[in-house]
């Protein structure tokens, strides 16, 4: 590991030096008359794919972009103010059946947002067998005002609109 992070100062350095350099100027020369152009000649037979350079990042692994790691709950975090959410998706028609993706993983009316405002499921208790996770793709069908269904092949869930504001008090993990 200090070899990687010594080539990466000697890098840094070089560049840094590189740029604050500036070369003298020298009139340019013409070559001699007598000098003729040699063709480069390829170490590779004809046809031949020349092998794929490692990356820069082979040679500097810090180099390499790395997501975040994920945050682990906390005590802090389960007693946090709750946030409150609001609904981001467009109205909807009466009776047409849009493309929908329910997120099923924190439960099925964890944060359903369609018809420009949030849906609580009709009856929470019945467990619907067959739901993948951490979603479901179906489509979702404006009954009513204040109601809509989600349907799948495997079956259907009915929604009634929920009332109040939308809040929860951390993300599902």
């Amino acid at each position: 590991m200090k070899r990687a992070n010594f080539a990466l100062v000697a890098l840094t350095l070089a560049l840094g030096l590189t740029s604050c350099y500036v070369a003298p100027t020298v009139p340019a020369v013409p070559p001699p008359p007598t000098a003729t152009a040699v063709p480069l000649i390829s170490p590779f037979p004809t046809g031949a794919v020349p092998p794929v350079l490692p990356t820069p990042s082979a040679f500097f692994p810090s180099l390499v972009p790395t997501a975040p790691a994920p945050l682990t709950p906390t005590v802090e975090a389960a007693t946090a103010v709750p946030m409150v959410l609001h609904p981001q998706s467009p109205p909807a028609e009466q009776g047409k059946a849009y493309p929908f993706t329910l997120s099923t993983h924190c439960g099925i009316d964890f944060m359903v947002d369609f018809d420009g405002k949030f849906w609580d499921a009709q009856d929470p208790s019945v467990l619907h067998v067959g739901l993948a996770d951490p979603v479901q793709e179906g489509t979702m069908t404006l009954i009513d005002r204040s109601h809509a269904r989600f349907s799948w092949p495997g079956g259907s869930i009915d929604y009634v609109e929920h009332t109040g504001e939308k809040s929860v008090l951390g993300m599902c993990a």
